[in-house]
Parts: C-alpha cells; sequence; structure tokens
C-alpha cells in the first residue's frame, strides 16, 4: 500500500466517527509531549548543567530549557485530557511536538559530551577528550559549540510556542481529569438477535448458579450482606448484552425482591445513581433534596434488611462508585445479596473485591457469522443470506468476534442488496486494512484510551506497530517501551524500569486493551483503532513500498513497521532512506538491500528490529553510526558477528541475536556497554563469552548464555562471571554439562540473586545417549549449586541427565520457594521418582512435567510430607506429559491432608494409567477442566463431581464416561470402544471426531441423563450420506431430538468439506452433500485413502496386534539409556508397515518414465495419525 493512500483511508472513515479525527490526532500529540516533557525534566534534573553549558559554550541555556520545559509542562498535561477544535491549536500542538523530539536528541548528545567518555576517544588521554570534534561520534560533523547553538535555537521555539499558548486558554491547576464521555444509558432490555451460540449460554448459567446457588457465604466483600461478581472483557465484547441476559433470567428473577440496573459510564453521578437506585426499591426518591449524605440514608433505610437486591453496574471505570457512593448505603440489604458489575479494567474489579471475576471472550467465527446473520435479516427469511455465506465468513473474520463491530457492519449490510457483489463492496471499503472504523466502536474504544496515562497511551499505541499474528514476548516490548523513553527513570530509580513496563503491561491487559498471555497481541478493531489514531507518527506497511514520498507528515514519520504473512521480498526504496526522524524500524519480511545501503540514514533511530535480514554482516557494520539506538534485535538472520567497535553506542540497552545460525562469537568490546539492561543469545551458535564479562552490572536479562570452562586460560569466562550480575531478573543458562568442576557453578551466587524472578536451567539436547553414572553425578552435583533464589517466580529445568533432582526440590527445602508459581521440568531422561518437595511449595499455580520416560508410579509421597496439612494449596493447572511408563498414582481418598484444594486444570498426556485415583475425584474439588490423551489404557472415567469440560482423545480402550453431574461440554475424539456415556445430565456440547465411525453410538439416543443441546460430528463421508437423509434415514433417531446438529466429513484433504446442519426447533435441515457427478469421485478418494490406511486403526495399531501387543510393543527406554533419541524417538510408530510400503511403491511407479508432469502423493487424515512422522520414516 502506498503510504499516502494509508493516510487518505484514515481520513476517509465514515462520518459517525465521535470526535473528530482532528481532536484525535491533537490529542495523541499533546499525549507524546506531555510524556516527553516529563522525560526530559528528569534528564536535566540530572544533569550537572553548569559543566555541560561551559563545553557548549552556551551559559545558562541547559538551566533555561529545563526552566522552559517545567513551565511547558502542565500547559501540555491540560492540552492531554482536552479536545481542539480549532486547526491553529493543532498546529500549535505539532510545534511543540516536534521540538520535544529535537530536545530528546539534543540532550542524547549533551549527556555522550557531559560524560566524558566518548567510546572512540577511550584510548587518548584526558585532555583530549574536551575538544576533539564530534565528527568522531556523529557523522555530521558538529562540534559542541554547534550544540550549544541548537540548544538556544530550541529555547527560542519553546518561548514562542508558550508565548503562544495563553490565547488557548490552558488550565494550568487542572483538579482531576475532563474526560470526553456521554451518558448513555443502557437498560436491562435485550433484542434477540443479539443472543447467538452456546458460549453465551454457558455464561450466563454459570453467572446465574453463581448469583444464586454458589456463594452462600460472602468472604472477600467489604460489605457484610453483598457479594461482588464482574463481567471482564473489552469494549464491544458483549459484557452489557450477557448482564442483560443474566437480569432478565427467570431464576433470577424468582431468587431477588428487588433488581436494580445503573448505566454508571465514566463521569460518574453519584446523585442520579442513587436517585435511580431509590426508585427500583422504592418506588420514588421525591422530597429528598440533591444531598449526598441524605440520599444514601433514604436508600438504606428503604433496604434496611428487608429486602434481598441484585443490582447490576453497567459499564464502571472505577471502584470508587461503589466503595464511596453505593456500598455504604447497600449494607442493608439482606443476606444474599449480590452485586454484577461489568468492566473494562480488571482493576475496578478487585478494587471492588469481587469474589469472581468472568472474562467474556469474543465470538468464534461460526457464532460470528450465525450473529451477522441476525442482524441482517432480523425476522426475515435467512435462507438467500446463506448462499452469501463465504462472502459474509470473510466479513466477520475481519470484525475478529466483536459483538459490537459485527452488529455494526450488519446494520450497514441491512441496507445493501444481497449480492456477493454488494457484500464484496463492503468488505473492500469499509473492512480494508485498516479495519472496522465504525461510531460505536470507536467511541467505545475511544473513552478507554482517554482513561490511560500520557505514558500508557504511548505504550498502547505502540503495540499496534507489531506485526500480527507474531509472538512479541512482553519482556521485549518492554525493552522497546523503555528505549523509546516511555518508561524512564524521572524520580525512579533506574532498576525500576523493567517493573514499572510490567506494570503498564499488566494494566494495558486488565483493561482489555491487548490480550492476556506474554505476546502483547490486539483484537483487530483494537489494533485498527490504535493505527488511527497514531496515524501522523506511525505507519504500518503490509505490502510494496513505493519510492515517492508525496506527503509531508511523511518527512516527519516516527515509526515505520513493514509487515508481511509471506516470505516475499521487497525492494529497500529509496523514499524509506528518506525518512530521516525514524525513531523505530520493524522489518518483518525480507528486504532486498543494494549494496549502497546502510543504516546510517537513521541518525535518530532509537528501536531496530529485524527479522530475517539478508546480507547481515555488510549492513551491520553501519550499526555503530547510530548513536541513539537504544535496541537492536536481529531473528532468523544471516549474520555471524557484531562490530568489534560496538562500545561506540553509549547508549545500546537491549540487544537480540536470536535464532541465527551463523552467530558464533561475542565481540570483546561488548564488556564495555555499561548501559546493557538485556542480551538475549538464545539460538545462536555462541559457545563462549569474553572474559570481564561480569563488568556488565546493569545487565537485567540474560538469555542463552553459553557455560565454558576456561581452564586454559583463553580468554573466555565461565559462571563465576555471572556473580557480579545482581540485577539480573531473568536468566537463562546453556549447556550446564559443559561445568568440569562443580564448585564454578557455586561461584556463580545465583541463590544471591535477590531481583530474580525467571531461572531456566538447560543441558545440551546434543547429550550422548552414552552418559556414564559419573557424569550424572557430576551434573547433579552442578545443579546442587544452581541453588534459585527464594524470590524466583518462574523456574525452568530442561533436559537434565541426573537419575535425581537437586536436593533442593525434596522435603522442607523446597517449601521455603515462597514466590514460586510456575514451574516446568521437562526432558528428564534418567529420573526414576518425582521429588516430594514439590508438594510444599505455598504459592506454586502451575506444574508441567515434560516427558519423564522412567517414571512408573507416582505415591502418596508426592501429596504429603511430614506435618504437611495442605499439599499442592494454590496449584491451579497440572500437566503431566510423555510419562510412558506410568501405571500407578497413589491417592487416598480419605487422605487427612486436603491436596489441590485450588486445581482447575489437569492433562494428562502419553501415560499407562488404567484408571485415575479416588482420591482425585475427592480432594480436587475445584476441578473444572480435565485432557487426556493417548491414555492406552484407560477404560472409564467415572465420578468427577465438580468438571465442567472433559476433551479425551485417541484412548482405544475407553468404554465408559459416567457420573459427571457439572460436565458441560465434552469432546471425544478417536475412542473407538465408548459404549457405555451416562449420568451427564448438564451437558450442553458434545463433540465427536472419528474417521472409521459407521454408525453413530447408540449412547445418543433420548435418556434422562444424556441430552445434548448441540452435537459436533467429524465422521465419513459415508455416516454423513447416511446422516443427510433425514427423518427417512437409520440415524434420525439417535439425533433428532438435539436442537443442534452440525456433521461434517473432509474430502479429497478438504476439512469439512460436506456438512449437514440441523436445527430442531425452529426446524431447519440443510445437507450440503456432493452432488451424483462427484459421487463417484469422492467413493474413489475413499477408496484411495482406504489403500493408504486400510491397516491402521484409529489408534494407531495394526488390525493384527492385541491391545497388549501394542503396549508391549512401545518403544520405551531402558534405565541406562538416555540422550537425544529418548526425545526424538519414533515410539508411537506403530503398524505402518504396509501403508509404508504401498506409500514407497506409489512414489516409485513412472520413475523410469520420460513423464515430464510432477507426481503428487498425499498422505491425509485426522491430526492425531501424524503423517510427519510417516513421513520421516518413509525419507529413511
Amino acid at each position: 500500500m502506498h503510504p499516502q493512500e494509508h493516510h487518505n483511508k484514515c481520513s476517509a472513515f465514515p462520518n459517525l466517527l465521535l470526535p473528530s479525527l482532528a481532536a484525535c490526532s491533537s490529542t495523541i500529540m499533546a499525549a507524546v509531549a506531555d510524556a516527553f516533557a516529563s522525560k526530559l525534566i528528569g534528564i536535566l534534573k540530572r544533569m550537572p548543567k553548569k559543566e555541560v553549558e561551559t563545553l557548549l559554550r552556551a551559559p545558562g541555556e541547559i538551566t533555561k530549557l529545563e526552566t522552559a520545559l517545567r513551565d511547558l509542562s502542565p500547559i501540555l498535561a491540560d492540552a492531554e485530557r482536552r479536545r481542539f477544535r480549532d486547526s491553529s491549536e493543532e498546529r500549535w500542538m505539532r510545534e511543540v511536538k516536534d521540538a520535544m523530539y529535537d530536545a530528546d536528541d539534543i540532550l542524547d548528545i549533551c549527556q555522550i559530551l557531559e560524560s566524558g567518555e566518548d567510546p572512540m576517544l577511550a584510548e587518548r588521554s584526558a585532555p583530549w577528550r574536551r575538544n576533539i570534534l564530534l565528527s568522531s561520534c556523529f557523522s555530521n560533523q558538529v562540534v559542541p559549540h554547534q550544540i550549544g547553538i541548537e540548544i538556544k535555537a530550541l529555547n527560542r521555539r519553546l518561548e514562542d510556542v508558550m508565548r503562544r499558548s495563553y490565547k488557548f486558554q490552558f488550565t494550568l491547576q487542572a483538579i482531576g481529569s475532563t474526560r470526553y464521555s456521554s451518558y448513555s444509558e443502557t437498560g436491562p432490555v435485550f433484542l434477540e438477535q443479539d443472543i447467538v451460540g452456546l458460549k453465551i449460554q454457558e455464561d450466563r448459567r454459570k453467572l446465574c448458579d453463581l448469583l444464586v446457588n454458589s456463594m452462600d457465604a460472602p468472604t472477600r466483600s467489604v460489605i457484610d450482606n453483598v457479594v461482588v461478581v464482574a463481567i471482564t472483557g473489552a469494549a464491544g465484547i458483549g459484557k452489557t448484552t450477557l448482564a442483560r441476559m443474566v437480569f432478565n433470567d427467570p431464576m433470577v428473577v424468582a431468587n431477588f425482591d428487588v433488581k436494580i440496573w445503573l448505566s454508571v459510564t465514566q463521569e460518574v453521578n453519584g446523585i442520579r445513581l442513587l436517585r435511580e437506585s431509590i426508585a427500583y426499591v422504592d418506588g420514588n426518591a421525591d422530597g429528598v433534596a440533591d444531598s449526598m449524605h441524605m440520599l444514601q440514608e433514604r436508600l438504606n433505610r428503604a433496604l434496611m434488611g428487608r429486602k434481598r437486591f441484585l443490582l447490576v453496574m453497567d459499564d464502571v471505570w472505577s471502584d470508587k462508585v461503589w466503595n464511596d457512593i453505593l456500598g455504604p448505603p447497600l449494607n442493608g440489604g439482606r443476606p444474599g445479596s449480590r452485586v454484577l458489575v461489568t468492566t473494562r479494567n480488571d482493576e475496578a474489579a478487585r478494587g471492588m473485591r469481587a469474589q469472581h471475576l468472568h472474562r467474556v471472550t469474543t465470538l468464534d467465527p461460526d457464532d460470528s457469522w450465525l450473529l451477522l446473520k441476525k442482524q441482517v435479516s432480523l425476522a426475515e427469511d435467512e435462507r438467500d443470506i446463506d448462499d452469501l455465506k463465504y462472502t459474509g465468513m470473510m466479513i466477520v473474520e475481519k470484525c475478529n468476534g466483536l459483538p459490537l463491530a459485527i452488529k455494526v457492519i450488519g446494520g450497514l449490510l441491512r441496507r445493501k442488496a444481497r449480492t456477493r457483489e454488494s457484500w464484496f463492496g463492503v468488505l473492500n471499503h469499509y473492512l480494508g486494512s485498516s479495519g472496522a472504523q465504525f461510531g460505536e466502536v470507536f467511541h467505545s474504544l475511544y473513552l478507554s484510551y482517554q482513561d490511560l496515562s500520557p505514558q500508557l497511551k504511548q505504550c498502547f499505541l505502540y503495540c499496534s506497530l507489531l506485526p500480527k499474528g507474531v509472538n512479541f514476548d512482553s519482556p521485549n516490548v518492554i525493552n522497546m517501551w523503555i528505549s523509546e523513553g516511555f518508561i524512564h527513570q524521572a524520580d525512579r530509580r533506574a532498576d525500576e524500569l523493567e517493573y514499572i513496563g510490567t506494570e503498564y503491561h499488566q494494566d494495558l491487559i486488565m483493561r482489555h486493551l491487548i490480550e492476556p498471555g506474554a505476546s502483547s497481541s490486539m483484537h483487530d478493531s483494537v489494533r485498527s483503532f490504535a493505527q488511527h489514531m497514531a496515524r501522523e507518527e506511525a505507519l504500518v506497511v503490509h505490502r510494496e513500498l513505493q519510492t515517492e514520498v508525496s506527503s509531508p507528515l511523511l518527512s516527519k514519520l516516527r515509526r515505520l513497521s513493514i509487515e508481511s504473512a509471506e516470505s516475499v521480498a521487497v525492494e529497500w526504496a529509496d523514499y524509506l532512506q528518506k525518512l530521516v526522524a525514524l525513531r523505530v524500524l520493524i522489518i518483518n519480511r525480507t528486504i532486498n538491500f543494494k549494496p549502497g545501503d546502510s543504516w546510517s540514514s537513521f541518525s535518530s533511530l532509537r528501536v531496530l528490529h529485524v527479522v530475517r535480514l539478508a546480507e547481515s554482516d555488510r549492513l551491520v557494520r553501519s550499526i555503530c553510526q547510530l548513536k541513539h539506538l537504544r535496541y537492536l534485535y536481529l531473528y532468523d538472520s544471516d549474520i555471524s558477528s557484531l562490530p568489534d567497535d560496538i562500545h561506540r553506542m553509549k547508549f545500546l540497552q537491549h540487544i537480540g541475536i536470536v535464532n541465527c545460525g551463523r552467530f558464533v562469537e561475542l565481540p570483546v568490546n561488548i564488556i564495555k556497554l555499561t548501559q546493557l539492561r538485556s542480551l538475549d543469545l538464545v539460538g545462536s551458535s555462541v559457545g563462549v563469552v569474553p572474559r570481564g564479562f561480569g563488568r556488565l552490572t546493569n545487565l537485567r536479562s540474560l538469555f542463552g548464555f553459553p557455560v565454558h570452562r576456561d581452564g586454559e586460560g583463553q580468554g573466555w569466562c565461565s559462571l563465576e562471571e555471572l556473580a557480579p550480575l545482581r540485577k539480573l531478573r531473568s536468566l537463562r543458562l546453556e549447556g550446564i554439562e559443559k561445568v568440569g568442576v562443580s564448585y564454578l557453578a557455586e561461584e556463580a551466587m545465583i541463590s544471591s540473586m535477590e531481583h530474580l524472578i525467571s531461572l531456566h536451567l538447560n543441558c545440551s539436547t546434543s547429550i550422548s545417549a552414552n552418559v556414564t553414572n559419573s557424569e550424572r553425578q557430576l551434573i547433579q552435583e552442578v545443579y546442587e549449586h544452581l541453588f534459585p533464589p527464594r524470590c524466583v517466580e518462574n523456574l525452568v529445568m530442561e533436559t537434565y541427565i541426573g537419575r535425581w533432582l537437586p536436593n533442593w526440590m525434596w522435603g522442607a527445602e523446597a517449601a521455603a520457594f515462597g514466590s514460586l508459581r510456575y514451574m516446568v521440568l521437562r526432558n528428564l531422561a534418567s529420573c526414576v521418582k518425582l521429588p516430594d518437595g514439590l508438594c510444599q511449595i505455598p504459592c506454586l499455580e502451575r506444574l508441567e512435567i515434560n516427558k519423564a520416560p522412567l517414571v512408573k508410579h507416582v505415591g502418596h509421597e508426592f501429596l504429603r510430607h511430614g506435618d504437611l496439612q495442605c499439599a499442592f494449596p494454590r496449584l491451579q493447572e497440572l500437566v503431566l506429559h510423555g510419562m510412558v511408563q506410568w501405571r500407578g498414582w497413589v491417592w487416598d481418598p480419605l487422605n487427612d491432608v486436603q491436596v489441590m484444594p485450588a486445581l482447575e486444570v489437569l492433562l494428562v498426556e502419553r501415560c499407562r494409567l488404567r484408571s485415575f485415583p479416588p482420591g482425585l475425584s475427592c480432594h480436587a474439588t475445584a476441578l473444572r477442566h480435565l485432557v487426556i490423551a493417548h491414555a492406552r489404557r484407560l477404560e472409564s472415567l467415572e465420578a468427577f463431581s465438580s468438571l465442567v469440560e472433559l476433551d479425551i482423545c485417541l484412548s482405544p480402550r475407553l468404554s465408559k464416561i459416567a457420573n459427571l453431574p457439572r460436565l458441560q461440554k465434552l469432546t471425544i475424539k478417536i475412542c473407538p470402544k465408548l459404549r457405555v456415556l451416562e449420568g451427564v445430565p448438564a451437558l450442553r456440547s458434545l463433540v465427536l471426531e472419528d474417521y472409521t465411525m459407521e454408525t453413530l453410538p447408540g449412547y445418543l439416543q433420548l435418556q434422562d441423563d444424556v441430552c445434548p443441546v448441540y452435537l459436533t460430528l467429524d465422521c465419513t463421508i459415508k455416516l454423513l450420506k447416511s446422516i443427510s437423509m433425514g427423518k427417512g434415514g437409520p440415524e434420525w433417531p439417535k439425533f433428532s431430538h438435539i436442537q443442534h446438529v452440525n456433521a461434517y466429513a473432509e474430502d479429497g484433504g478438504h476439512q469439512r468439506k460436506w456438512s449437514v446442519l440441523y436445527t430442531r426447533e425452529p426446524f431447519s435441515f440443510g445437507a450440503y452433500m456432493p452432488d451424483s457427478d462427484s459421487d463417484s469421485d469422492s467413493e474413489e478418494n475413499l477408496a484411495d485413502d482406504k489403500l493408504v490406511r486400510s491397516d491402521i486403526r484409529s489408534d494407531g495399531s495394526t488390525d493384527s496386534q492385541t491391545d497388549d501387543e501394542l503396549d508391549d510393543n512401545d518403544d520405551i527406554p531402558t534405565a541406562g539409556s538416555t540422550g537425544v533419541d529418548l526425545f526424538n524417538d519414533d515410539s508411537e510408530l506403530v503398524g505402518i508397515e504396509s501403508p509404508r510400503e504401498q506409500i514407497i511403491k506409489m512414489l516409485m511407479e513412472g520413475r523410469h518414465t520420460d513423464k515430464q508432469q510432477l507426481q503428487v502423493v498425499s498422505i491425509y487424515g485426522i491430526g492425531a495419525w501424524k503423517s510427519f512422522p510417516i513421513c520421516k520414516i518413509i525419507s529413511k
């Protein structure tokens, strides 16, 4: 897309946008300037002004600059809160912003001069340093005196903007925040066309149960008789719709004496809220003055223990509306009263001490399509709309599952002709690369945006630059924020920057502006909104770059992100090198650089993040000319080294050379980068680190540190040089098996790193399969000395070759890890027993044990130790994967020790358990989601009273699922012997997948305790044809009573190509099946499919094998083996001999003929059949 086209699109949005685009532009510019003023004042505060002024021959100018910024700061604070309507105000704001950017560059130069540590002159004597031209530092031949002249000019510019600011009548002592808002009341009435899908019905039922049944004792509410429940989620995601459904639910209506609905909004009007509450309780509030205190008393008297109420507070922005206004008088309600809150800010819900936070997620594609159909058709016939499903699915994909966006676009489509051309026009015009920018969506997001601080606004907009679909870990994003100056020292210490960044990141998650987790991703609508808000400073390019710069705005473009899902080369455009004001350059696609190209054009660059950079070494040579650069990150590139003079880059704080296999050595001078805060070498081939690495005492994160023993004085450091790095927050060590003597590990003093919160300990995956007992003993001793500090929160151990895990995981020692929340133990090749100390870790929330092939039994010691009263007291998620010999799990249900009371999710994969222990269902009473895969000996699953969701896959002996009274969602994949499904009265959704199934299972017949509302089936074409016969077919009695049935079959490698869709009430039956002409083709494809996999059963075995033989043939390692084969074995590849020979025969056919046409042989089937390992065996 041409850059000018980008700006034209932004200015061509519908007139529904509110506020105006100009106002938004000015708002973002004011936020930029306000944030910069704070940062620059902090820099000037720490700078020795007299010395710098003498050096620059500009007496008084540094002091004058600081005074000007301090005087301007309250003006900018008010400007950031108000909306500009006049073009002269907007021009004024743009001048201020540009001045701030220039000031930032100038002060960088001043700091280099002031330090007297110009890296180019490090070897010269001190008297030379003050009189040397800056040409040694900067390419434009600037002398200190000229810098002084620039500061004088900058001061004159600031004086001018300060003088002109008075005519705009800024408020210099604004109290509180005047935000843009318009009161829009939403009542408890909802429209049927807003309700689609199973999930919202499940959410309604869950919340109704919480409000009526599940919280008899309010344990965490500030109000004695009142329990608070919160519905949270992003703007426009359906929080209010869900609250309306709950409010009007018959069960809720029957259980509360009074129901109150209040639309709170951002600008809280306490008088209005109290009057409306009184009107709901007592009929009216006449005769009461507009006094907060008197209205609160009146509301309290109206309740006074006589009435149990439900209060819905819609669109809450702050907990103060509850704690200060509504909470005190509502104490008078009867016990059992409830408050239901909708908010886009989790912090507000927590401030109200909500007992439960229910997060609303986006709609899936099918439900999105249903919602769009309802909006377009209303009460009309939907059949003609079904013909437009292909285009409609493309439209809802752009809406990213956001109900508000879908409803807005549905309203637009309702006025359009129901033709493919008309809908494609809407898709291209309104939902192009800029996203869905509709008034309601924009307005809702704008309110969230305005509620952010200036610094947080910058961080939020920055996330829209990150390429879509690319995982940006939160530490990387935080490092980018620090590099741009969004997080700065000011009145805080420098070692707090990462903590502040983590708080900012979490704040954006809690406000639902970025997605939960560490990836910093955004919903499409939020991303489009952010890109629109930042359009004058930031540009995201998706397609070809053009060479012409026709927009004057581009000459001052500050941030550029070039992204593409395809690995397509793009010519390095001439205009790109003209973008001299760039501070951020993110490239996520291959660029073809010309021989003369370099990075030197971007003299103001702070952040350079490049993926798949070709000819890296030639370009990296110019990197040292980027004197302002703070962040350098190269991923999957062919770089082999960094420049030897990298120490010239005074401000460089973050280096990432990740997945760059040709990168083998760090430059010796890297130890002079005293400002370096993070270094990431994961996936590189660096085997050694220069001696003196311990000088980098500012390091906060170090990933991929290669362990090396420098026994021959070759100038390389080892673990002992980690000891001075006391500020580390994250550390990942690679190749720990290379430590020759265990005392070197002790000298690293990891246990004394008081700021360390994440520790990753790795041995190499290429360890020899013939590890000796002495080598195992040595690695155990080394790990004993790598004792984590008590403050660690995240611990990962990978490819551990010792027979016993370190002592600090056993007994009472493990209980000392009071902050540990997440633990992963992966590839425990030789361990025969799990440690007994894990159950004592008080705050452990997630435990993953992945590939422990020699563990056969998990005994009672795993669940209790000594006088322990509660084992795993806070564990919420437990993952047990790849314990391929695990046969026994001892867990006594009568055990007097409480075990895993908070466990919500359990995943068990690849084991030999025949059943789960009774203690699991008795003690883990919070267990809601159970996932079981490749449990080949599991025969039954029964009596889990709390289970809500169950996924079970590839369990060939499973015959019975019973007595799961709260189960709502059940997924069964390839369990051919399952005959009994009973005791699941709450079942709502049933998913079945089995491509060998010839008839529907008998348990689908109508039963009192098995009656799902939704059935999703993936089966063979043969079974689908039988289902498509409807009332006249043999399968009709098994599914006719189910409200919604979606059945699918694949064909020719196309998943779900054919389908049957059935709804019981109102009756609807549609079959999308191959016609008679293609019928024979489908049968032929099916026959070919049988040819390839006729001998493979759905559990991966052959027809000739019994289940016992199958188990006995598993390629289980012996106690004396370890190494790479253990982690990349082919143990699951049983029963493929005959298909393998047939496939090889197909490949060999015709190879000696003169056929020129490319011959293709396909292996296809469901994912669990693992076509990739089959291909691997064939290739051998």
